[in-house]
């Protein structure tokens, strides 16, 4: 029988439907943990905790993994370890999972694989002229126009009903027998960050890298894509109800305006592959 499991992909859930899976923390049986946090996930796992599978758990960062494992730590009395601190990468080591400014909107479909550092995103209809903005660590200006940095919000600043069952996440059918257009994976991408602001959580979205690769690894194991990014949006829904989130878990910002593209005329994000930030009009 199967179950439902989830996985923060970035500072996200991201759901999918899988069957039991009994990994071991023994040497040997399974994998070994690496991280003190890995060693909570173990002490957790052994418990009896529902916990997502360590490939999916060790996709997330450790301030991800931390709140993975806060709850069912929480019910056995269990300490977590402090999220380690990392040293920023140097800018030559950022420079190896950027694209080049001139590669953010090609007209080919883009090829994504495991392995690829940033999927291009489409331009966005309208007349946004990117090639007169500026960024400014929180704030990006586009001559007349501001575009500021979005945090999470706590829940007393949402509107009434946001995390309310009328509050769903419904994205137009993408199939799974081809890659879809650029413009629609796009506009669905538009659509799920216009969702995640909503629900207060516009610090803590994927990067379009990152939700295409969550559409090609549905697309792989047969899943429905819709349906499981639905699935996460509820999850995060129930989860934002009951459990306190920060207004944002670093204070690392993006390096450049290469990083960055317009979303819509309200929007931008920018990425460097392992993090994504949403500035809004």
């Amino acid at each position: 029988m199967s179950r439902a499991c989830w996985v923060l992909v970035g500072s996200l859930a991201c759901t999918c439907l899988a069957a039991p899976v009994a990994w071991s923390c023994k040497p040997g049986q399974g994998f070994e943990p690496n991280t003190e946090l890995e060693k909570a996930y173990c002490q957790l796992l052994g418990k009896g905790a529902d916990l997502p599978s360590i490939r999916d758990f060790r996709r997330n960062s450790p301030a991800v993994q931390r709140l993975l494992l806060s709850r069912p730590a929480a019910r056995v009395g269990l300490a977590l370890p402090a999220i380690p601190n990392k040293k920023p990468p140097s800018p030559a080591e950022a420079k190896t999972v950027l694209a080049e400014p001139s590669n953010r909107r090609p007209q080919a479909e883009p090829q994504f694989s495991r392995d690829s550092t940033v999927v291009a995103a489409p331009a966005p209809g309208g007349s946004v002229d990117s090639d007169s903005c500026r960024l400014f660590a929180d704030v990006i200006r586009c001559a007349g126009d501001e575009y500021r940095l979005v945090l999470n919000l706590p829940n007393h600043r949402l509107p009434k009903g946001s995390l309310s069952a009328a509050n769903r996440l419904q994205l137009s059918p993408i199939g799974v027998e081809a890659p879809p257009r650029q413009q629609d994976l796009y506009g669905s991408y538009r659509h799920y960050i216009e969702k995640m602001l909503s629900i207060g959580l516009g610090g803590s979205t994927m990067s379009y890298s990152k939700f295409y690769y969550t559409w090609e690894e549905s697309r792989a194991q047969r899943q429905n894509f819709v349906e499981r990014l639905a699935q996460m949006f509820e999850y995060l829904k129930r989860d934002k109800q009951t459990l306190a989130v920060k207004s944002r878990y670093d204070h690392k910002l993006p390096a450049a305006i290469s990083w960055c593209q317009p979303l819509s005329h309200d929007l931008w994000t920018c990425d460097n592959k392992h993090r994504n930030w949403v500035y809004r009009r």
